[in-house]
């Protein structure tokens, strides 16, 4: 008997003994930043596949009530103005980042681009599930697509005040370029009316 505890006990020391010397031995590795991104991510993809599943699994219940239809219609609403600020905010920072040639800051935009395509796609489906067809046609009605201000490209005078404007202005004079000429006041020009002989 004292022989099978004392060969356990010397195969144990063989095999833990050398294992620990050697974890003791080498320096400790820390993953580099590419590796700590990596497991981020996939981490992210795991969590977003299982809820996923679980939406999948339990879909919203449609709504009953009026009440209930407009509450449902403000979430969609609030949630489609937060995700068209941050779409616009996310393709103003793509073009800044290409314009200084950093690819790898547009790369994380695009990623984050399509998380937030696929996060808004996932909720209207789901307010489209609780409201019913009817009543998301008249919600997505009023959603109208793009505003105009956003497809217009902006003026990059835009957000000079005064002072900066005619400082511009200036200088175009200065060299040699003719400043848009002032309007006239319209009224000013027309004849006044006479007045009624009564």
């Amino acid at each position: 008997m004292k022989f099978v505890a004392t060969t356990a006990a010397a195969l144990a020391l063989a095999v833990l003994v050398p294992a620990a010397a050697r974890a003791q031995s080498e320096p400790k590795r820390f993953p580099s930043h590419a590796e700590e991104v990596k497991q981020k991510q996939d981490a992210e993809r795991k969590a977003e596949e299982q809820k996923e599943r679980e939406r999948a699994a339990n879909p919203p219940k449609p709504v009953t009530t009026d009440a209930e239809a407009r509450s449902v219609a403000e979430k969609a609403a609030q949630f489609e103005k937060a995700y068209r600020e941050r779409s616009a905010r996310i393709g103003r920072l793509m073009a800044i980042y290409q314009k200084k040639g950093d690819q790898a800051q547009v790369d994380d935009l695009k990623l984050m681009r399509e998380r937030l395509d696929k996060r808004h796609e996932n909720a209207m489906h789901g307010f489209r599930q609780q409201l019913g067809e009817t009543r998301w046609a008249g919600v997505e009605k009023h959603f109208g697509g793009p505003s105009a201000r956003a497809l217009e490209v902006r003026n990059e005078h835009a957000n000079e005040n005064a002072a900066e404007r005619d400082a511009r202005k200036a200088k175009k004079e200065a060299e040699g370029k003719e400043a848009k000429p002032e309007k006239k006041k319209e009224h000013e020009e027309k004849p006044k009316d006479k007045p009624k002989d009564a």
